[in-house]
């Protein structure tokens, strides 16, 4: 099982629930859950990570830009651009998010 709270130190300054929740949306046992769904619907690439669905519920809050969210996420622009349609596929797939 994931742990989404503890996930989210890497990102996070000011660590707690109030916080997780005013970056992501929603609360990590819910990150977890939304995890845990996507998890077992599909057959994921070896490489998914639940780091993957953090930013891209980073970016459903902020609607940044490629690079500020690529910046939050420490890393390259093009990674988090192929992460976040991935993870979106999945989601959307799962009626989790509607486009």
């Amino acid at each position: 099982m994931v742990d989404f709270f503890e996930l989210s130190r890497m990102y996070l300054y000011n660590h707690n629930e109030r916080n997780f929740k005013e970056h992501f949306s929603l609360s990590s046992n819910m990150a977890r859950i939304v995890w845990e769904t996507v998890n077992e619907r599909f057959e994921l690439a070896n490489d998914t990570r639940p780091k993957h669905l953090l930013w891209w519920l980073h970016w459903a809050k902020t609607y940044q830009t490629v690079g500020v969210c690529a910046n939050f996420c420490k890393c390259s622009n093009n990674t988090w651009k192929e992460w976040m349609e991935y993870i979106e596929e999945c989601l959307v797939d799962l009626a989790v998010v509607r486009t």
